[in-house]
């Protein structure tokens, strides 16, 4: 029979609370869960009119989406400051989230055996990571830059449970759009 579950909503998340009873130790239980995901290319982000995009219509997102967190050090100042070096004189949000992305692609190195011991600032002195690496530096230079972003992890079940981290950016008049820092390393810059 079915194992009963709720989904609820948990800090801009969605999460499947699963009440598993009566399972004894060495006994296993299998949960199969699907989820979709759109996924986007290049293309699509080309097709936006993002000009003249300065103001943020919601500061409560800004204020929530721009604040340093655990592993996203957007405050500390080697942050701050590549930040600026990296936007300099831009005022445009998605203008802003794509210079960070084009340094993050052209400086970060994807590799799975040398995985810095984790956060934003580890990234950034080792220069190699994965996907988690990838997002948690995204994130913390976009936030210093002003723009709200958001960490999104994705678990596909394949012969494993295969993970993925990516972020989403807050861009004024079209909401959350997704940007994976991630891909246009390990691809070479295809999206």
């Amino acid at each position: 029979s079915p194992v009963p579950y709720r989904i609820r909503e948990d800090k801009n998340n969605t999460v499947v609370d699963f009440n598993i009873k009566n399972v004894r130790p060495g006994e296993s239980l299998e949960i199969n869960l699907s989820h979709a995901a759109l996924l986007f290319g290049a293309e699509y982000f080309s097709r936006l009119d993002v000009s003249g995009l300065e103001q943020y219509e919601n500061p409560e997102i800004v204020k929530t989406f721009t604040k340093p967190e655990k592993g996203i050090e957007s405050d500390d100042p080697r942050i701050v400051n590549l930040a600026k070096d990296i936007i300099g004189d831009e005022k445009n949000p998605f203008w802003k989230a794509y210079k960070i992305y084009d340094w993050i692609t052209k400086t970060i190195r994807y590799n799975y055996d040398e995985v810095p011991s984790g956060g934003a600032i580890a990234t950034l002195e080792s220069r190699v990571g994965i996907c988690g690496d990838f997002a948690e530096l995204y994130i913390a230079l976009a936030r210093a830059a002003g723009v709200p972003s958001r960490y999104v992890a994705l678990y596909v079940p394949l012969e494993k449970v295969e993970g993925h981290a990516s972020v989403e950016i807050y861009v004024p008049k079209y909401g959350w759009i997704p940007v994976d820092p991630t891909w246009g390393d390990t691809t070479g810059g295809i999206d």
